[in-house]
This record gives structure tokens, C-alpha cells and sequence, in this order.
């Protein structure tokens, strides 16, 4: 591993390594990228928590192919006093390679979207990275299921020109409480889209980025049916928080959605890198043809994009862990709730997302690129 030794001056020097976390013997290494979004507080974790265990739920996963998808079982009972869960992600890889894009699933739940660093071509070395994500709120999609598959997939290119395999490992860490107080009332999480459950679990020979993806301006339909949510929710006495995370991402040449002019539209049919649409995308929730959110996907900047060496060692903001964005979906909680309590088996309701651009009339472009959508709904009890 290299590393980068200080030759700058003292004031200078402090604040660097007071950013990076880092002793003044040493700053980030090109093979240890770290990630500029704010970092889990461990001494939170420390003042309420102790860990309990770690448990391993991917083991040496060695990523080679686009539509490799690395899937394992693992069981978790219930933890007594369980508070906090972190998922862990450890990534290496040397040799040379693209940033790719990949997805951590558990029992069909995303809760992870990231990228890869692009590694050193210096022969022998060695890029690795971790990420660390909160994952509490989906505890019950975690423990006490009997048999869980967590699921890998980034799609990756090797041959003789781009040799870099991407290993990955994924562990959990469960943290109990100090004071003896487990907390209650843990979200219930329902996937959007069945298919993307399927497939995580090996049933579906479909690639799980093609059922998650869109096309600027397009609308896709999710149907939520009474059976749905009487399998997770009939121990419910009443819905209380509604909330739905969707995990969406900008590919092809909607990368650089943000650089797009305004007014601009693709009218060449062959064009390649047409840019169009203007600058905003909105990401658009409808429940039932009415607007229930919408938000702006804040312009993510991979390790590849723009110049790569702007993103060594620190990289973008978000682009090892790609935030979700969370809807709070309560008003329509009677929506939900309605479905739930029909004497109707076949009561449904549908919700729809679309990711729109800024500009009214925009026509979709089969240059226009893709965004990678998944999303999951999240029940509170009341208390």
C-alpha cells in the first residue's frame, strides 16, 4: 500500500487531517478511497449500544460478469435488547477497471446502493474500501425470517483488457442496549416490485437491473394487493407511519444529467451522447394518479465521472453509498389501511414513480439514458 507522507504547512496540515481522520504521519491513500458523506458516529453507538456480533451474510464474492448476481443464506434469530444494525461492506480490487455500479439485497429489500472506486494500474495494487450504512430500520427484514438470502450484484466486465475482479464481503453488526430498553415498533418493509424479490433469490432468470430500470419521463405502475400486505401486516392493530425509501441512481447519459442544457432535444436518430432535458430530474411519487411526493436526487458524482483523478483518494459525496430517498407516505396511510381491511381479496391500490425532467413536454429519447429505481415501502405500527 502507499501512501501520501505530509510536506505542507503546519496550519494547512491540521485542518487536512482533522477532515480525513487521519494521524500527521500519513494522509488518504490513492489504494484506501474514503468517501466524503458524513460517516456513522460511533460514539453514538458507543454511549447507547454494545455490539453484540458481527455476522458474515456474504462471503468472498468474486464479481466477473453483468449479470452475475452472488447470493447467500443466512439465519438470524430475534436479538433480545437489539437497538442498531450496520451493515458493513468491505470491496477490493486491483488490476484495471471501469467504476460500476452494484446493489446489496436482503431477502429482496434493497439497502445498499453504491459504486466502485477505479483502482490503481500500477501492477500489484491493491485498491480496498469500506462502507458502513445504518440499516436499524429494517430489522425485521433481517432477523427472525428462518432461512434470509442477502444478494450481491455489480456488473462487471473482465477480460484481457479490463482485469479488475471485484471481491466484496458484507457482514451485519448488531448492537444492543446498555440501558436494557429494546426499542420497539420496528418498520415493516414491503418491495415495490415482486420480481426484484425473485430474483435476489435465484427464481427469476431476468436480470434484476433490467426489472428496476427507467427512461426519463417514463411512469412505472406497482400494484400494492390486499394479500400483500395481510402476509406482513395482519399484527397490525392500525397503520401508523407510512414511509416508502426509493433508491435511484443516473446512468449512460443521464450521468450528467446536471450539465444538460435547457431545450435541448435529441433529433438525430442514430446520435450517440445526446444531451437533453435540461439540468433538474424529479423524482415523482403518485398514489393512485394522485401526487403524494416528489423530490430532486441530489447529483451524485462517481469515481469515474468528470476526471477521475478529482476523486483520489476522497471521493465523491454519496458515491460509495447512494442515498435513498425517504417519502413520508402517512396522509395515505388510509389508503394502505383500507387495502389492508377490505372484505374485497382483490382490493389493490397502485403507486407510481416516474423521474422527470424540469422541462413541461420533454420527449423521451432512446439516447436519453437510464436510472436504476427500487423501491420499498416501510409500516410503522402505532403505538
Amino acid at each position: 500500500m502507499r501512501c501520501y507522507h505530509l510536506r505542507a504547512v503546519a496550519g494547512l496540515v491540521t485542518l487536512v487531517t482533522a477532515a480525513c481522520g487521519m494521524s500527521l504521519k500519513k494522509l488518504p491513500s490513492y489504494d484506501e478511497p474514503l468517501v466524503t458523506s458524513p460517516h456513522l458516529d460511533q460514539t453514538i453507538l458507543d454511549s447507547c449500544c454494545m455490539l453484540s456480533h458481527n455476522l458474515q451474510v456474504i462471503h468472498s464474492a468474486n464479481l466477473t460478469s453483468m449479470n452475475q448476481l452472488w447470493s447467500e443464506t443466512y439465519k438470524q434469530d430475534r436479538i433480545d435488547k437489539l437497538k442498531h444494525v450496520v451493515l458493513q461492506f468491505d470491496g477490493s480490487v486491483s488490476g484495471v477497471q471501469y467504476d460500476r455500479v452494484g446493489a446489496v439485497w436482503v431477502n429482496g429489500i434493497e439497502l445498499l446502493r453504491t459504486t466502485t472506486p477505479e483502482p490503481s494500474t500500477i501492477e500489484g495494487d491493491l485498491t480496498s474500501w469500506r462502507i458502513e450504512r445504518d440499516v436499524t430500520d429494517f430489522i425485521n427484514v433481517l432477523t427472525g425470517n428462518g432461512e434470509n438470502i442477502a444478494s450481491i450484484s455489480i456488473p462487471n466486465t473482465v477480460d484481457k483488457e479490463y482485469t479488475g475482479v471485484l471481491h466484496v464481503n458484507v457482514s451485519l453488526a448488531f448492537y444492543v442496549a446498555k440501558d436494557g430498553e429494546e426499542k420497539e415498533g420496528y418498520p415493516v418493509a414491503i418491495n415495490l416490485e415482486s420480481d426484484v424479490i425473485d430474483q435476489t433469490r435465484g427464481s427469476n432468470e431476468t436480470s434484476v437491473w433490467s426489472t428496476i430500470s427507467f427512461t426519463t419521463n417514463s411512469i412505472k405502475n406497482f400494484t400494492i394487493e390486499k394479500k400483500d400486505l395481510v402476509h406482513r401486516l395482519s399484527s397490525f392493530a392500525s397503520l401508523g407511519t407510512v414511509y416508502m425509501d426509493v433508491h435511484a441512481s443516473a446512468h449512460s447519459s443521464e450521468e450528467f444529467y446536471y450539465t444538460k442544457p435547457v431545450n435541448t432535444t435529441c433529433i438525430v436518430a442514430n446520435e450517440t451522447g445526446c444531451i437533453s432535458g435540461g439540468p433538474l430530474r424529479f423524482l415523482r411519487v403518485r398514489i393512485d394518479g394522485q401526487l403524494a411526493g416528489a423530490a430532486t436526487p441530489f447529483p451524485t458524482v462517481y469515481t469515474g465521472g468528470i476526471n477521475p483523478l478529482l476523486w483520489r483518494p476522497l471521493t465523491g459525496i454519496n458515491s460509495f453509498d447512494v442515498q435513498p430517498i425517504r417519502f413520508d407516505l402517512t396522509p395515505f396511510a388510509g389508503v394502505f389501511d383500507r387495502v389492508l381491511r377490505a372484505n374485497n381479496p382483490e382490493r389493490e391500490t397502485t403507486i407510481q414513480l416516474e423521474v422527470a425532467t424540469g422541462e413541461k413536454g420533454h420527449v423521451v429519447s432512446a439516447h436519453d439514458g437510464v436510472w436504476f429505481v427500487d423501491g420499498s415501502l416501510l409500516f410503522v405500527p402505532s403505538p
